[in-house]
């Protein structure tokens, strides 16, 4: 206002847009101060700046606003009124079907803020917000942190003790069953060509892959690699020979490398 600007003059940063996740901003800084308070192995940084008067954004914070707080200024709703849906990026709502969240956010989380971070991502996912007896066993799975596996009508929750947290929508194109005709593999809006002696299964119990001189269960790779166990089922396996030629992890996310077996 000081500098004659518009209302885009108050936008910040979205809480997500082009798939990026900005968690912190649905916390308050005295959540956040709180968690350092009793977490003291951890480390941050003040920029030491921030307390100086030289700087216009330091006299506003120390001087105009304790002013304009004490007169009944509500930031948190000033806040929100210059951003409104601006926090949910219509374009990454409308193509979302997985939703992924880092689990370091959790251990910062109350259950209130629990449930307005879920609720924030079903809402991408154009679902309804959690219901208390869903987010009391989410929340008490996340404390210890043990496996979370649960669902609702609309999606899955999942998370391994060291994964991310996981919502799936019920119609994700990751839980339908790949198809092919000749030899192109189709899978979660993907191709994948097949060579003349290759064929495409499902995983089963049981199976095994030649990696690194040893057979290694196909079932351990997926918990390696942190696969949602509602997803094992139907990611396509090539086989040559009878054999487990690759693991296509790749056509899942493209940030888990396909495993390929070595003979």
């Amino acid at each position: 206002m000081i500098r004659g600007g518009g209302k885009s003059s108050f936008s910040t940063l979205p809480i997500f847009k082009n798939n990026i996740f900005r968690p912190l901003l649905k916390l308050d800084s005295e959540d956040i101060n709180s968690y350092f308070v009793s977490n003291p192995n951890i480390k941050f940084f003040d920029d030491e700046s921030n307390l100086s008067a030289k700087f216009l954004r330091n006299r506003i914070r120390k001087d105009i606003s304790p002013a304009l707080i004490s007169e009944g200024l509500d930031l948190k709703k000033m806040v929100s009124n210059f951003h409104e849906e601006e926090y949910l990026d219509f374009e990454s709502r409308s193509k979302a079907e997985i939703i992924k969240i880092d689990s370091s956010i959790f251990p910062l989380l109350t259950k209130s803020k629990l449930k307005e971070i879920i609720d924030f991502h079903l809402s991408i996912l154009g679902m309804h917000p959690i219901n208390r007896n869903l987010l009391l066993d989410i929340f008490s799975k996340l404390e210890k942190p043990d496996l979370v596996n649960f669902e609702n009508a609309e999606c899955y929750f999942w998370k391994s003790s060291n994964s991310s947290f996981y919502i799936i929508s019920k119609k994700s194109a990751v839980l339908k069953k790949y198809s092919h005709s000749g030899n192109i593999l189709f899978w979660n809006k993907k191709e994948f060509v097949l060579s003349e002696r290759e064929s495409v299964a499902s995983f089963q119990a049981g199976m095994k892959v030649y990696i690194n001189t040893v057979h290694k269960e196909v079932s351990e790779l997926f918990r390696e690699r942190l696969i949602p166990t509602v997803i094992r089922n139907f990611i396509p396996i090539i086989m040559e020979d009878n054999k487990v030629r690759k693991i296509l992890f790749e056509l899942f996310d493209p940030n888990i490398k396909s495993i390929v077996s070595d003979k």
